[in-house]
């Protein structure tokens, strides 16, 4: 694999990894609080990252795929459970297209 991108998937790993630990003890309160009525919470914030994520992967392997990015801006939920499955299975499908 190029350098390049062992490089950049790493880094997604590093981040997927900083997110964990920033989400994995907040309650659904503290996920879903937005600041502002134009701001987006820390909930959608990852949500949205993460399908832009699969998108711009799937792009560059030449692979289109089915996205509701407006979905991404009203997700919410009652804790962290369901973003951590989502940046596991980011992890389980970048990890499965490197071999």
């Amino acid at each position: 694999m190029d350098p390049l991108a062992t490089a950049a998937l790493a880094r997604f790993d590093e981040i997927h990894d900083d997110l964990r630990r920033v989400v994995r003890d907040l309650h659904g309160e503290a996920l879903n609080w937005r600041p502002g009525e134009e701001t987006n919470s820390i909930y959608v914030l990852v949500t949205h990252l993460l399908g832009a994520e699969h998108r711009w992967l799937a792009a560059a392997a030449g692979r289109p795929i089915a996205r509701d990015r407006a979905a991404e801006f009203r997700a919410q939920g009652p804790d962290p459970t369901d973003l951590l499955r989502l940046l596991d299975e980011a992890d389980t499908h970048r990890h499965r297209g490197k071999r």
